[in-house]
């Protein structure tokens, strides 16, 4: 789950389709089994029930005032390949939903088919994908590394004991998205980076999570 940024900015965030970052297979390297991650699958970064919703604030370097989205997971059904999940925000955005599959792989974006997330969740790992768009045809690249798994993180006052972290670097919308969950809550923290500007690597917006809600009752915090 990558929220778009912020119309406010010169131009709108990861995806081309619908949301989240745009997709085309090409290839995925191979990756070692390290024992310390394994069975620290997709659903525990994310869980990704039906009635689920998280609550973000999200700012803007030189503007004091942050906005508030919340996501909700609203629909959850099976499908051939995997469970399919549909996440809206409110209030509605230009977004429209985000449209995930859970597969034996990993957690996919639907519209452009990359893996946000893949199993086994290892550190370092990396995987992209190219396309071609335009005429003439130009060829861009899309690429995804884990820079930490199973660290502690901090994101407002709140500490996370297992988190990860995942980098995009779209070359496309020229940006750099690191997006950051913790283990049993799920996305806690995306910060944004233009690839090619003077800004000497400062984020250009920040989502930060304020409060979620979980629909079982032992993790329901606020």
């Amino acid at each position: 789950m990558t929220p778009k940024l912020k119309k406010l900015l010169p131009s709108s965030v990861l995806r081309n389709c619908s949301l989240l970052l745009l997709f085309l297979l090409v290839l995925q390297p191979c990756r070692s089994q390290d024992s310390a991650t394994q069975g620290q699958k997709v659903p525990a970064y994310f869980p990704l029930a039906k009635g689920n919703s998280w609550t973000y604030s999200v700012s803007r370097p030189g503007s004091e005032k942050s906005d508030m989205v919340t996501w909700h997971v609203m629909q959850n059904s099976k499908q051939a390949d995997g469970r399919f999940f549909a996440v809206w925000p409110r209030p509605a955005q230009e977004d429209d939903s985000q449209q995930l599959l859970l597969t034996e792989q990993g957690l996919k974006d639907v519209p452009t088919g990359y893996y946000l997330i893949r199993w086994p969740i290892v550190a370092d790992d990396q995987w992209h994908y190219e396309f071609e768009k335009g005429e003439p045809s130009k060829k861009f690249r899309v690429s995804f590394k884990v820079l930490f798994a199973r660290t502690n993180c901090d994101v407002r006052k709140r500490h996370f004991t297992d988190c990860l972290a995942v980098e995009q670097i779209d070359e496309e919308t020229d940006l750099r998205v690191v997006t950051t969950y913790a283990r049993n809550v799920g996305p806690v923290k995306y910060v944004y980076y233009k690839l090619r500007d003077a800004g000497e690597g400062k984020p250009v917006q920040s989502v930060e999570l304020v409060s979620y809600s979980l629909r079982s009752a032992d993790q329901r915090k606020r």
